[in-house]
């Protein structure tokens, strides 16, 4: 059986935050909540992801040798009853550590980092 690929990223319905971050976590595709509206798109292609990566290690080598926080890839941050997006990575001050929950991170980050894509660059 043949699986149906998402060419561009699709608006499944309106939902609050809340019981956005209910959803199950999928493996096959990205999900977030951006106004009110659920957005599904495929997950990102290896180069996107290999630029992501060696972004990671990059600024890694700089937190943490100076203990500045911790850094997270593709992680739900709820900013408030609308919107949920799950930036490609994310940094977290040491001081705002108590943000990050088991399913998201409750708030703002200090640095949130989104890769452009070129099939869809309006909604990076």
């Amino acid at each position: 059986m043949a699986r149906a690929v998402l060419k561009e990223p699709v608006i499944l319905f309106r939902m609050a935050s809340d019981q956005f971050c209910e959803l199950p976590p999928s493996d096959q595709y990205k999900l977030e909540l951006l106004d009110g509206e659920v957005f599904v798109a495929a997950r990102p292609r290896t180069n996107h992801q290999h630029f992501i990566f060696q972004l990671a290690v990059v600024l890694e080598l700089w937190i943490k040798p100076r203990k500045l926080g911790r850094l997270l890839p593709d992680c739900l941050m709820k900013l408030d009853g609308k919107w949920t997006p799950a930036p490609d990575l994310v940094f977290i001050a040491r001081r705002h550590l108590a943000r990050v929950m088991r399913k998201r991170i409750e708030g703002p980050v200090d640095l949130a980092i989104e890769v452009l894509s070129p099939t869809n660059p309006e909604i990076d």
